[in-house]
């Protein structure tokens, strides 16, 4: 898969660092996410906002909010009810937002995540433009590489998955014909759902369990099988170059 990209490209982006501190946030996560988007996209402007200084209602309608790694059950006790329903409003407004591993989870109607065989934490988010259920962890370890399969052109490449889950499309909205879900992309190993797009009203969401950002240098002192995200760098770049410019 070959994606072109325009250099020049235009966006307004607002990315998320949870607390002054970055609490509860991947610090690694928003580093390559910033990376990313100041490399391939050198015409995007990234503005960066916390818990205290959200003002969604002053947001550009078309920009682009990022929620990147980290531990989402801390944004539900920093981002208070009120913003997150002003964030979703935003959304429905004709914002765009990605959400990625927390992220999604934190974007889901519904997160189901099992701490341990006898302990799972479910929670109705606010912020909900994929109307079905993101539960994991996918896998026992907390750090893994994994093969993923782009749905479009069926192309395979490995990216990180850091305790991140799958999505499970809401069964009634399939059935009804009702949904606005397009899946991007799906684990090999078992064609679970890793990379979802979703259209809320105006706005649009592109939520993925797993980290396209992460290059083998990030997570080398982690995985022993760091090197398999090596060979596939072009593509999780083209990917990721896709996804941006399908919400752009």
């Amino acid at each position: 898969m070959v994606t072109k990209l325009d250099n020049n490209e235009r966006a307004i982006v607002y990315l998320f660092k949870g607390s002054d501190n970055y609490d509860g946030i991947s610090y690694e996560s928003f580093k390559s996410l910033e990376k990313i988007i100041t490399n391939l996209f050198p015409k995007f402007t990234i503005y960066y906002w916390n818990n205290i200084d959200v003002q969604p209602e002053k947001w550009h309608q078309k920009a682009i909010c990022i929620f990147p790694g980290g531990e989402c059950g801390k944004w539900q006790k920093i981002l208070s009810k009120k913003r997150q329903k002003k964030i979703f409003q935003w959304l429905k407004n004709g914002g765009k937002i990605i959400g990625i591993c927390a992220g999604a989870y934190f974007c889901s109607k519904k997160s189901i995540y099992s701490v341990n065989p006898y302990q799972q934490i479910k929670v109705e988010r606010i912020i909900q433009p994929f109307q079905g259920i993101c539960q994991g962890p996918f896998l026992s370890h907390k750090i893994e590489i994994v093969k993923v399969k782009w749905e479009k052109t069926q192309e395979e490449g490995y990216v990180t998955l850091i305790k991140g889950g799958s999505f499970m499309q809401n069964q009634s909205n399939i059935q009804n014909q009702s949904t606005n879900d397009e899946i991007l992309a799906r684990f090999s190993v078992n064609n679970a759902i890793a990379t979802i797009k979703c259209k809320t009203d105006q706005g649009i969401s592109i939520l993925s369990s797993v980290h396209w950002e992460f290059e083998v240098q990030d997570v080398k002192p982690f995985v022993l099988d760091a090197n398999l995200l090596e060979n596939s760098q072009e593509f999780r770049k083209n990917c990721m170059i896709e996804m941006i410019k399908s919400i752009v």
